[in-house]
């Protein structure tokens, strides 16, 4: 839900509908989850990364040169 205080500057607080609270555990569940796997995350990310540069070096590698 949106609140629009009237003062200059404007200023707007926001607030979670009664659904939108819902979330509040599951959120905080998959928050849990990422930092117990954060090193795992990062490490995958790091492969993820390492594994495209590889692919453009051969790429590169492949095109006939100029």
């Amino acid at each position: 839900m949106t609140r629009l205080i009237d003062r200059v500057p404007p200023h707007v607080e926001y607030t979670l509908t009664p659904l939108g609270m819902t979330l509040t555990e599951p959120f905080a569940a998959l928050c849990r989850w990422a930092m117990e796997h954060v090193a795992e995350i990062e490490r995958s990310r790091a492969q993820v990364v390492d594994d495209m540069i590889a692919k453009h070096e051969r790429e590169l590698a492949a095109e006939p040169s100029a």
